[in-house]
């Protein structure tokens, strides 16, 4: 059976759970990390990767949870297994590059 591939929907829902995320976290809980702006992009680029120091919660929960998020939306949208890993790689460097104003990784930034 040939089951049409909607990316366009499957990445909108990637990117906008991204978003719904972001806004939940700077508005509502108001996170330090969620202040961004295009220098803390710009300086996630330029810095790049660092060893994540977050909570034992967050990697064992969180991190595995919005993954599969990104995940299923690429399975309910028509994609196979490895495709659909590919939403949640695209989804989850969205998140560390974009969303947040800590290096990628988690480690918060100095100064």
């Amino acid at each position: 059976m040939h089951e049409h591939k909607a990316f366009w929907r499957a990445g909108a829902e990637t990117v906008g759970f991204n978003i719904g995320l972001w806004a939940f976290d700077r508005y509502v809980l108001k996170g330090h990390y969620a202040y961004i702006s295009w220098n803390t992009i710009k300086e996630n680029f330029r810095h790049g990767f660092e060893w994540d120091d977050d909570h034992l919660h967050t990697n064992m929960f969180d991190h595995p949870y919005n993954g599969s998020i990104f995940f299923n939306a690429g399975r309910s949208n028509g994609f196979n297994f490895w495709q659909s890993e590919l939403f949640a790689i695209g989804g989850s460097a969205m998140w560390e590059m974009f969303m947040e104003c800590e290096y990628p990784s988690g480690k918060p930034r100095r100064g």
